[in-house]
């Protein structure tokens, strides 16, 4: 039979791509989810450790467990015969994991309502999906070999857990699919269920997830009596770092850092602040901004720290993924007491505007205007706008514009001849060789030829 050949691509949104395609074809209802903040916890113990030293730098390779920006998966409507009644339904399938099940690379099936409510002792592979949407986050202070527990976040795994709706472009929530809502006790008995069944796990394994491999210097992960009681002394102090102005590419960074006594008693505290470029996994750069101050505040007080960090500053340490950590340490020198305080920065790009000025018929060429702009206080070089889009351009079409003057706007107009009509997307990127990809899409419906295709 005859087969067509497409252009392949790497990750968790194309690898979902393709059983999506599959099992439809084979008439099993799926669809794909995207999880915001999804854990990825290598060792098992439903809790994801980040490490942080005295300067208040993110410290990699001390744990192999991070957090992505977010994943893909797919789920699929069966039966599970397999497994006791109310079990079917929708079911996890992630066609990238991350670590070995039984010796393999493969996730799933996992029923989601098992995951919701904590029952990881079914098949298959339920522990690792239920710490990617709803495991506990432990920050530590890591000085030498000892490590002191800094912070325990047990809401910010697993967020905006999202489909595309039926019949429409618009994102649908399914956070309450996979979980109870954050900060409920039905969700901490989910989550205390799910930690009870992973500790009986080794006399009974449901299935065998490779160990984490330790990597040079690695630390020890959190143990289950930890988790159990996550408990921290009370705080004398309170930190919040904001945003001042919304975080653009190109532009300055804008942070405020509040801090509050919470006690009757004058303190002095020690504050170290640190920013550092991180990876769509989690994974750390060395930081490119650092800086100490100390603070005196009466009783009740609250005191504001601002702060400017200019493009020149942090631009060149930047990766495609635009995310930055902003990290506060904070050390009270009467009882030492250190508190932490987090903010994950990603930073906005603009978008490419696409206007079609005719209307659009399969084999006729119809004009397109795209509006662009260089985000950034410095020339650009290598500017090139590539569109696609399946029934409109076949394959890919580039188009060199040279170089972009500081902060310069511009636009370009061009025609494009549709070949199938129908509902179709039309998207452009504009890449340089110094901002990441700029792009834009628009939505079509494309008419039939008035004498037929």
């Amino acid at each position: 039979c005859g087969f067509t050949v497409v252009a392949a691509g790497s990750g968790c949104v194309m690898g979902c791509a393709t059983p999506s395609s599959v099992m439809r074809c084979l008439g099993i209802p799926t669809r794909a989810v995207t999880n915001f903040n999804s854990g990825h916890d290598t060792d098992g113990n439903l809790i994801i450790d980040v490490f942080y030293d005295k300067t208040g730098q993110l410290l990699p390779r001390k744990s192999k467990d991070s957090v992505w920006n977010f994943h893909v998966w797919n789920e699929c409507w069966m039966a599970r015969r397999d497994l006791p009644a109310g079990y079917g339904g929708w079911q996890v399938l992630d066609a990238t994991p991350q670590e070995r099940s039984n010796g393999l690379y493969c996730c799933g099936p996992a029923p989601v309502t098992a995951i919701r409510e904590g029952d990881v002792q079914h098949r298959y592979d339920a522990p690792f999906v239920f710490s990617m949407v709803n495991a506990d986050r432990v920050a530590w202070l890591l000085s030498g070999t000892r490590k002191e527990k800094l912070h325990w976040d047990e809401n910010s795994i697993g967020i905006h857990i999202s489909t595309k709706d039926v019949g429409s472009q618009d994102r649908q929530d399914i956070t309450s699919a996979y979980k109870h809502p954050e900060g409920s006790l039905e969700e901490r008995r989910a989550f205390l269920k799910a930690l009870t069944a992973w500790s009986r796990a080794g006399a009974e394994p449901e299935t065998t997830r490779s160990p984490a491999r330790s990597g040079a210097g690695a630390v020890a992960a959190t143990t289950r009596s930890e988790a159990m009681s996550p408990a921290l002394a009370e705080a004398q102090l309170s930190l919040q770092l904001r945003l001042v102005e919304s975080a653009e590419i190109g532009q300055d960074l804008h942070l405020m850092l509040l801090a509050r006594n919470l006690e009757a008693a004058r303190k002095d505290v020690k504050l170290s602040l640190s920013t550092q470029p991180v990876l769509h996994d989690g994974t750390p750069r060395p930081p490119f901004w650092q800086d100490t101050h100390y603070l005196s505040l009466d009783p009740r007080e609250e005191k504001r720290i601002s702060w400017r960090i200019a493009y020149g500053q942090y631009g060149r340490h930047l990766g495609e993924d635009q995310q930055v950590q902003v990290i506060a340490l904070a050390e009270e020198n009467t009882s030492w007491q250190k508190m932490l305080a987090e903010k994950t920065v990603t930073l906005a790009r603009p978008s490419l505007t696409l206007s079609v000025l005719a209307p659009v018929v399969v084999n006729q060429p119809f004009p397109l205007h795209v509006e662009f702009i260089n985000p950034l206080p410095q020339p650009v070089d290598g500017c090139v706008l590539v569109v696609e889009g399946g029934g409109l351009v076949k394959g890919q079409a580039s188009i060199e514009l040279g170089s972009l003057q500081a902060q310069e706007k511009g636009g370009i107009k061009f025609q494009l001849t549709p070949y199938k009509s129908g509902p179709r997307q039309l998207h452009a990127t504009l890449t340089s060789s110094l901002f990441p990809p700029i792009k834009g899409w628009k939505q079509l419906e494309v008419a039939p030829h008035p004498g037929g295709n």
